[in-house]
């Protein structure tokens, strides 16, 4: 009772009072969580590779169809940044950009949805997760996105990519300044050996990092609060610092651990940052090759229409045992990555279309812009609802980075209820709906814990 007063007081506490700026002022002048993953993700995708194309002139683009106009994909890409801010702006009120969230009290909510953070469910998915990835790594290979089709593989990919999912937003939501979820130490280890069961690319090394910041960001043992408290001074070093191990395990899934050493051997660091730079080039070249012949993507907003609709169907049919043959491509991100190829490669690789570069895959194509829209400002407001008002440390915003690239990065292919991007929107989702009615930890608090 009295813990439910003090938290009522520090709801109406007005910011003006706290922080002797005016509300409005203040509202436009900070940014929630969501909003900077958001700024983070057009940063990283769009701004960077664009200039750096500018600067030094990326080869990756002559394995492509050739050069395009990106000064149009980067004017496109800041006019979409700039109207969504806008539009969050003129929408917020006191629950957003500094502010304590509003708690709405409401019994229902809470009594049921609150099993989904409970230390049984959470348990569940991480050790299940961990029991299936064993059983993937006797079957497959670290190649297996390259060499093997997920559709027609079976239940233990589907499982072990669901469960991966699930249980990476556990990981990442533990890191809430909400206190969402706890994670025991053996809970995050059990998480981290399931990563590498099931290891088949790049992102599972930043999975295994978030991992690591959740342990020592949550443990009360001496030796990691000290770590905590180098990790908070010396975050975005380390995350500069696993690039390279990022950029060869790309490699190392796609030709094998043997040619990947003798790869980064004879390259060097200008190999790993040419090979980073081009990974991330590839949503700002989907964007501007679109962008170059928008009529043509009226035909492929219904060609991803077609892939998506005979791939949900295909892969129900599969899990229940039956053999159907494959009639169209296995992705829309297969698609985007034959249109901005020339139709020149083979095998089942994909490039995904990225969050602008989505926009062109749905039906109706620019038409959809209003709608595509309204599904991003959706995605920003689960973020703030499961993370809070507070800052976070550089690692946390990987994290955030990492999630919001599934939910984004291919739109249309997360309209198929059996695939990651779907999942994932999903379970963060519902999560999000208990997490909205939970309050933030006081500032005081935070500061107990020796981090923000």
């Amino acid at each position: 009772m009295h813990r439910e007063k003090a938290e009522v007081r520090i709801y109406r506490m007005q910011p003006a009072q706290r922080t002797g700026v005016p509300t409005s002022r203040m509202g436009w002048l900070k940014f929630t969580f969501g909003e900077k993953i958001l700024l983070i993700y057009f940063v990283t995708f769009y701004f960077v590779p664009i200039i750096a194309d500018w600067l030094i002139d990326l080869r990756v683009k002559y394995y492509l169809v050739g050069g395009q106009d990106f000064t149009r994909a980067f004017l496109f890409a800041l006019v979409y940044l700039i109207v969504i801010l806008f539009l969050r702006k003129l929408r917020a009120d006191r629950d957003v950009t500094g502010y304590r969230p509003r708690v709405r009290r409401k019994k229902g909510n809470r009594s049921r949805l609150k099993f989904l953070f409970a230390p049984v469910t959470v348990n569940v998915i991480i050790f299940s997760f961990l029991a299936i990835s064993y059983q993937f790594a006797q079957e497959f290979e670290t190649s297996f996105r390259h060499t093997a089709s997920y559709s027609a593989s079976g239940l233990i990919p589907v499982l072990t990519f669901a469960l991966k999912t699930i249980a990476t937003i556990y990981v990442f939501c533990s890191t809430s300044n909400k206190n969402l979820i706890y994670l025991a130490p053996l809970s995050i280890f059990a998480y981290m050996a399931a990563i590498y069961f099931s290891f088949v690319g790049s992102y599972d090394i930043i999975y295994g990092f978030i991992a690591l910041y959740a342990l020592i960001k949550n443990s009360g043992a001496s030796l990691l609060r000290i770590a905590r408290k180098i990790f908070s001074k010396f975050g975005a070093i380390a995350i500069v610092a696993i690039v390279p191990a990022v950029v060869f395990a790309g490699m190392w899934n796609k030709i094998g651990f043997d040619e990947a050493v003798t790869y980064f051997s004879s390259g060097g660091l200008m190999t790993a940052v040419e090979l980073f730079l081009n990974r991330l080039f590839y949503h700002s070249y989907s964007l501007a090759y679109q962008l170059g012949d928008i009529k043509r993507s009226l035909a492929l907003g219904w060609q991803a229409v077609d892939i998506v609709s005979f791939q949900s169907s295909r892969r129900f049919l599969v899990l229940m045992g039956e053999s159907v043959s494959n009639e169209t491509l296995q992705t829309v991100s297969r698609l985007n990555y034959l249109e901005i190829s020339g139709y020149r490669v083979g095998g089942d690789a994909g490039a995904s279309p990225g969050l602008l570069g989505s926009i062109f895959y749905l039906p109706g194509s620019v038409f959809m812009l209003p709608l595509h829209m309204l599904y991003v400002l959706f995605i920003v407001r689960i973020f703030d609802n499961v993370m809070g008002a507070h800052p976070y440390q550089p690692p946390a915003y990987l994290g955030g980075l990492v999630i919001f690239q599934v939910l984004v990065d291919s739109i249309a292919d997360n309209l198929n209820p059996f695939s990651i991007g779907f999942i994932a929107l999903v379970a963060f989702f519902v999560l999000s709906l208990q997490a909205k009615h939970v309050p933030d930890l006081p500032t005081k608090a935070l500061r107990h814990h020796d981090w923000n």
